[in-house]
Order: C-alpha cells, then sequence, then structure tokens
C-alpha cells in the first residue's frame, strides 16, 4: 500500500469541504442547466441523470465511492479519505442547490440563458474546486483512480485516458440531445477548467528558471544578487563547437522580474546566451518568490567575511611556532603546547633523563 499512516488536516478538511461547495455551484447552477457537461465521473453522472431524472448527488457517490476504494493501494489512505471528504460536500451541495434551494433554474435565467457564459463561468467554479482538492492531497473525480489504474494496460497516458472518456461522454450527449453545441460548449469548459486547475495547483505567480551562459560571471551574479535579492548558481561549461571555457549561471524568479533580468544581462553583457523556462514549484530559502524573504547578498558577504576573519584569528593562533597562549587558573599566561608537541616533548625529555642515569652509574 502507497500511504498506510493516516495523516489529516483540519485545515485541509475545511478547504475540502469548501471546494466541494464551489465545485457544485459551477456544475448545478451553471452547467447542468444549459444541458453541457463537467469532466470525467461528473459528466457522467450529470448524463445519467439526464436520462434516469435521478439526482445527480446519487449518481457522485454510486460512481466516485467504489473507485476511489479500489484504488487505495495506489493512491493512499489519506488521499481516499481527502478525495471522499470532497465528494460528499460536492454531492451533498449538489442535492442542496437542485432540489432543497432550487438555484439552479433561477441563476440560469439571472444569465438570460446564455450558454456561453455558463460554460465559461462554470468551468471556471469546476476548475476553482477541482484545483483546491488537488491543492489539499484528494481528488474530486474518480476518473483520475480510473487513468492511473487502467492508462498503461491499453497504451495511453493519464492525460491521454481522461481525455478520451470525456471525448466519448461529450459525443454521446450531443447525440442523446441532437445537439453538437452541447458537446462544443462542454469541450470550452472543460479546457477554462484545466487552465483554472493549473492556477490553483501550480499558483498565479509561477516561477521562471533562468539559465545563463556569460564569459562576464563575476559582474552579471553579482548585479542579479543585488538587484533581485536571489541566489546565483555558477557551473563552469564548454562550447561545442567554439571549444571555448565559459560560466553558466543560474537563477529561479518570478516573472515580474524577468523583464528586470533581461535588462540587466543587455547592459552587462549583451552576447550572452539566455534560456527561460517555467519552474512548477520551488522549494528553499534561497530561491523564494518573495524578496522579504530572500537572502539579502550584503548581509550574507558581511556574514561571511566575519566568519572568514574569525576562523583566521584561530588559524594563526593555532599555527604560531605551534603554540597558544591561553588564561590558566592562577591568573598568569601559560603555554599550551598542541598534543603532538606535548608527546615529542615528554619523549625527549624522557631520553634525556635517560641519557643522565647512564652517566652517573
Amino acid at each position: 500500500m502507497k500511504d498506510s499512516k493516516i495523516r489529516l488536516r483540519a485545515s485541509n478538511i475545511i478547504l475540502l469541504l469548501i471546494a466541494g461547495c464551489i465545485n457544485a455551484a459551477g456544475v448545478v447552477l451553471l452547467l447542468s442547466p444549459a444541458g453541457l457537461l463537467d469532466s470525467g465521473i461528473s459528466s457522467l453522472s450529470m448524463l445519467l441523470n439526464r436520462v434516469t431524472s435521478l439526482n445527480i448527488a446519487l449518481f457522485l457517490i454510486v460512481l466516485n465511492v467504489p473507485l476511489f476504494i479500489f484504488g487505495i493501494r495506489k493512491m493512499g489512505v489519506t488521499f481516499i479519505i481527502y478525495s471522499l471528504i470532497a465528494i460528499a460536500s460536492y454531492s451533498l451541495m449538489a442535492y442542496v442547490f437542485s432540489e432543497i434551494a432550487h438555484l439552479n433554474e433561477k441563476v440560469y435565467e439571472l444569465i438570460s440563458h446564455d450558454m456561453l457564459i455558463a460554460a465559461l463561468f462554470g468551468g471556471f467554479l469546476s476548475g476553482v474546486g477541482s484545483g483546491l482538492t488537488i491543492r489539499q492531497g484528494g481528488a474530486i473525480d474518480g476518473v483520475e483512480v480510473l487513468a492511473v489504474t487502467f492508462a498503461k494496460k491499453i497504451g495511453l497516458s493519464v492525460g491521454q485516458f481522461v481525455m478520451a472518456f470525456n471525448v466519448i461522454i461529450y459525443t454521446i450527449s450531443s447525440i442523446i440531445g441532437k445537439s453538437l453545441l452541447i458537446g462544443l460548449y462542454s469541450v470550452v469548459s472543460y479546457l477554462v477548467g484545466l487552465k483554472v486547475i493549473d492556477f490553483i495547483v501550480d499558483g498565479f505567480d509561477k516561477g521562471k528558471a533562468c539559465t545563463i551562459i556569460t564569459k562576464n560571471p563575476d559582474v552579471l551574479a553579482a548585479a542579479l544578487s543585488e538587484e533581485l535579492g536571489r541566489g546565483v548558481t555558477v557551473l563552469d561549461c564548454k562550447g561545442y563547437f567554439s571549444n571555448e571555457e565559459m560560466t553558466m549561471l543560474y537563477c529561479v524568479a518570478n516573472r515580474f522580474e524577468i523583464t528586470k533580468i533581461k535588462k540587466l544581462i543587455s547592459e552587462i553583457d549583451p552576447e550572452s546566451f539566455v534560456a527561460v523556462n517555467e519552474v512548477s514549484e520551488v522549494l528553499g530559502n534561497r530561491i523564494k518568490f518573495s524578496l522579504n524573504t530572500a537572502v539579502k547578498p550584503k548581509q550574507l558577504r558581511k556574514k561571511e567575511e566575519e566568519l572568514f576573519a574569525e576562523s583566521t584569528v584561530v588559524s594563526e593562533e593555532e599555527t604560531s611556532e605551534g603554540i597558544a597562549t591561553v588564561p590558566s587558573d592562577t591568573g598568569k599566561e601559560e603555554d599550551v603546547l598542541p598534543e603532538g608537541a606535548k608527546d615529542a616533548e615528554a619523549t625527549s625529555e624522557g631520553d634525556g633523563a635517560a641519557e643522565n642515569e647512564e652517566r652517573k652509574g
């Protein structure tokens, strides 16, 4: 089993309950009244709701719960519990919105029965709910478990499996509804939801990794460190065609600082080679995105200079003729020899005493 220990947090549970409520709002109040579908098991539940007239909450529970229980070995106990909490909240609020508060038709009237608005904002809310659930260590749809379990067996990746599943459901829905718009707008909703999930999971302020090949590394690294307050990794490299020794600088910044980095590079070494890549997650205090928490280069250098000065003083005291002066208990300074010197001196004294005894004899 992947995760035998159960580690639950109250904050995670609260956010999972909120995520289920948000997801239910997007699906029941916007997508369902417009005849559109969500993605995964949620879309299958919506389709069965139209065919059988049974409440969507029933299908959400009946279809999702067995899948998550089935996937407990691959996904872990904590993941399954978090997922079931989110699904329970999603199902409960879906029932409340549709059967108790009867808000689904009222909200759809407020947006003037506009399918595009329903697709965009329904997908947005569904993405927020799904993204929050993933951030807290769970999943709000069992199709992920299906994908992880069966995708490799049929030669597909997890993403391809989920996409194929959704396309099949959208096609069936369009055939039943006798309208191609249902399938097309459902795809729009799905794509919006995917983008929102990326924002929620990876953050709005994604990291940017800068790789800089330069012949002027010291000045450029100092400038980046001074201006941005970030750590810079320095690596030696060699050009394949030019066979020339150069230096690679690597640093991580946020997207708002990329313009400043480009400006510094153009001023200091305009001939340098620069590659900028997205970084989905950054760990470590020295490359955090907040300048308030970054290590300040001046402070760092000052601390290093102090440590270097202290180590130099200690080294000089230890190596000066092999003798260090320390205060004794009597208040007078005494000379203390290193271990090896003490042994040598004791041996010398012993040899001298032996010679004196021989002479006396």
